[in-house]
């Protein structure tokens, strides 16, 4: 059964550009790689700094092995290093 995640990002101001930049790249070279179905991203309205990402996964194992890879080369670090908080991670389900 396949799942979804909802990430909220709040980036820094400074950072905003760069986020999207990055965010916007992952929409288009993430979805058909390693059980990674979809990935949306949104602007928001109401907060000039956030963003929100919608993705589907396989499964959340496979999301798990994309995981570990983007924390080994760094990116992870480089995507909490462009926030102004911790981003809200939550996992959906099709009801």
């Amino acid at each position: 059964m396949s799942a979804h995640l909802l990430i909220h990002f709040n980036a820094q101001a400074e950072h905003y550009p760069a986020l999207l930049q990055l965010l916007t790249e992952a929409s288009q070279t993430l979805p058909g790689q390693g059980g990674c179905a979809h990935f949306q991203l949104f602007r928001s309205l109401e907060h000039p700094h956030a963003l929100t990402v919608l993705e589907q996964w396989q499964s959340r194992e496979d999301h798990a092995a994309h995981f570990a890879r983007l924390e080994a080369s760094g990116g992870w670090a480089h995507v909490q290093s462009l926030l102004a908080a911790a981003p809200q991670v939550h996992w959906l389900q099709v009801a």
